[in-house]
């Protein structure tokens, strides 16, 4: 007898000899430890594949048919989209697969990723052109693969200051989209360079980078769509992979980037990814982040109420643990600037207070800025990148 296990991490899958059962062995792929367990009727779920990302489906296409479904929260809603509201009812019919997912502790720990298992491309040389009556010069690149790898297709951005920059001569900050729901990723748009150009104004180079698992219109992705993006964004651990990515790029194919001033930032949701890469990549400088979300209890919670999303999201509680920035405040390497409005309503000050007491709880270099009022968006690109960047001055 053989029994077929499944990375949680890479979700490669393997045929083991029974007399494994209840070991752990470990992924040839990533490094990463599977539990030997057998799943009842596991033939009748799925063809065993060595295949780590399904492919991506039209829009047209769905995983199976969509009857009418019955009413979500507001919170599921911003999970998933509007457009999936139909899928939950087919859960129903795809019973046996949550059985054989039922285990969110699947393969067990939180220890932070390893991003070292995981291939870096190679990257073109960047051709830059002046934008802007002289004011700053930009290459956009967009990443090919033939083999599928997480972090092989991704976009990168490079701006730079106007001039002729001696080589190390230039700090530089990493920069993530935000507006994801942190089960997804996202690529790099025009409406995000508001959040870039005033560091390259203060002389900053900046790498825009994209992350795994974009969906183009999120509010009308079907259950296949959803589905796609969120492996894509849990083999990227949530992001990580393109954000080592864009430090290697900039390490590599950009001589005038200093490699001692190297930040990583964002708001909201590219905030949270910032705090995690802080986490996990020793080479960093600093950390900006702004409104970050720290806390995942709410959406644990929601998926607690309603275990279908988990036929959506397969081991979610497990992957959300990994990647919330409060699962690794001891692996903290760098000094941290927060920014934060008193009066945001999408991400409350409650969670930047909270983060910011566990930061100093374990002696890290934090400092916390707070404007009373004021919105989500709005204080970020007024007050938050003024003072993030005279911050970051300070750093020779």
């Amino acid at each position: 007898m053989a029994i077929d296990i499944t990375c949680p991490d890479c979700f490669q899958t393997y045929r083991v000899k029974d007399e494994l059962e209840g070991r752990r062995v470990r992924c040839q792929e990533c490094g990463a430890g599977i539990d030997v367990e057998v799943e009842e009727d596991l033939e009748e779920l799925a063809p065993l594949t060595t295949k780590k990302v399904r492919p991506r489906k039209k829009a047209a296409q769905s995983r199976s048919p969509k009857p009418a479904a019955a009413p979500m929260s507001q919170s599921t809603k911003i999970l998933l989209g509007s457009g999936a509201t139909a899928f939950l009812i087919m859960a129903v019919i795809g019973g046996l697969v949550f059985l054989a997912w039922k285990s969110d502790e699947f393969g067990g720990n939180e220890d932070p990723y390893n991003l070292a298992a995981v291939t870096i491309p190679d990257f073109p040389d960047p051709e830059l052109k002046t934008v802007g009556e002289d004011s700053f010069q930009i290459a956009k690149l967009q990443l090919k693969s033939n083999w599928g790898g997480p972090g092989t297709a991704m976009q990168l951005w490079l701006y730079l200051p106007v001039g002729e920059h001696a080589d190390k001569s230039l700090p530089c900050v990493l920069i993530a989209p935000a507006g994801t729901n942190l089960l997804r990723g996202s690529n790099v748009g025009e409406g995000s360079a508001p959040e870039h150009i005033p560091y390259v104004e203060a002389g900053f180079a900046v790498v825009a980078y994209s992350l795994d698992g974009n969906i183009d219109d999120p509010e009308n992705a079907d259950g296949s769509d959803l589905g796609d993006a969120y492996d894509e964004f849990v083999l990227a651990r949530a992001g990580l992979v393109n954000a080592r990515n864009a430090l290697e790029f900039a390490l590599t194919k950009v001589p005038a980037v200093d490699p001692r001033r190297i930040f990583t930032a964002g708001h909201s949701s590219a905030g949270t990814l910032a705090l995690l890469f802080a986490e996990h990549e020793p080479r960093l400088c600093g950390c900006v982040a702004y409104a970050p979300g720290s806390d995942f209890t709410e959406m644990e919670v929601e998926l607690e109420k309603n275990p279908l999303l988990r036929l959506v999201f397969p081991h979610v509680q497990r992957f959300l643990t990994r990647s919330c920035p409060q699962t690794h405040v001891a692996e903290f390497h760098c000094p941290l600037f927060l920014f934060h409005a008193e009066g945001d309503q999408v991400v409350r000050i409650s969670e930047s207070r909270q983060f910011v007491s566990l930061l100093d709880a374990q002696g890290k270099n934090v400092t916390f800025e707070t404007i009373p009022g004021g919105d989500h968006y709005f204080p970020m690109l007024d007050q938050g990148i003024p003072q993030a960047i005279e911050w970051m001055e300070n750093f020779e």
